[in-house]
């Protein structure tokens, strides 16, 4: 049995993972104010059931810059996607989220170059951003199953950053990016191809898998012992979607020998990115957004 005990100076949330059949006692703290106690008991099979509550708060109306719009759309275009996966989607909210996808496809046309690419502040900015242009590729094709969007907004994406591969497979982290949460732990050529790769196997159209093979050298690196904790998560994702087991496994192995378990959880956590905060830490999510 694993026991965590949360506290936010008004209430006390223990969260208990039991195995089979086990009895488990709630004992008091010393600081409950007498007759003040209430309980409540949540049980879920799903791990994820309590984070994801209310996960409709995160349809919220795409605005600003090519980067704060997409920080809006892209959890738009997750929640719609789980609630579709979960069965929990209704009218009300499909309608809501489709609203919000128009309006969000819509502005962030206004940030696109004339080469296809995007960027902060569009052809403002001396070039489009990589990792910004494959998060709208990718984000314009999911939405694709639920709003009218131009294939050719997609395709311009991608022929763009075929035109940023370089003859090891490699992509150029082309332009800036003011928004650098967006993009997480992105912190090599390796990370950067891993996730544009991503990109190219998960829209799937033919015409790019010589483009999928040559990254394939590139994401060779990924095993390498330099590579950063964020690199292996990626590249596990990545393999993981072009189907190779042997490489995903080869990776996952050497991410458990970094990892850190929380006893009470069997959660693994990961060291941060940043060596000189040690009390900080990093949970990888392989997410198809």
């Amino acid at each position: 049995m694993h026991v965590a005990t949360i506290s936010d100076g008004n209430v006390i949330s223990v969260y208990v993972k039991l195995k089979e059949s086990e009895k488990f006692a709630l004992n008091d703290t010393e600081d409950v104010v007498l007759g003040s106690k209430t309980a409540e008991v949540t049980v879920t099979g799903d791990i994820m059931g309590r984070p994801l509550d209310h996960l409709d708060n995160l349809l919220q109306l795409p605005h600003g810059c090519g980067e704060q719009n997409m920080i809006k759309l892209g959890p738009v275009i997750a929640t719609i996607l789980y609630f579709s996966i979960t069965g929990q989607l209704t009218d009300e909210i499909s309608e809501k989220a489709q609203g919000l996808m128009e309006e969000g496809y819509q502005n962030e046309l206004n940030f696109r170059h004339t080469d296809g690419s995007y960027s902060a502040f569009g052809n403002k900015d001396p070039s489009g951003n990589s990792w910004l242009t494959a998060f709208v590729a990718r984000v314009y094709f999911l939405a694709e199953q639920y709003i009218s969007v131009n294939y050719t907004h997609i395709s311009e994406c991608l022929n763009w950053l075929k035109s940023q591969q370089q003859e090891d497979g490699c992509f150029k982290n082309v332009g800036s990016l003011i928004h650098r949460e967006l993009q997480g732990g992105v912190d090599s050529a390796t990370a950067l191809t891993a996730y544009i790769t991503a990109t190219f196997v998960l829209i799937g159209d033919p015409q790019y898998d010589d483009v999928i093979n040559k990254a394939k050298t590139c994401l060779g690196k990924c095993t390498e012992p330099e590579s950063s904790t964020y690199t292996k998560a990626q590249c596990a994702y990545t393999f993981t979607l072009l189907g190779d087991t042997e490489k995903r496994t080869q990776l996952l192995k050497q991410l458990n020998t970094v990892a850190i378990e929380k006893d009470y959880k069997g959660v693994c956590c990961f060291p941060s990115l940043d060596i000189g905060v040690p009390d900080k830490w990093e949970v990888y999510r392989y997410s198809g957004i």
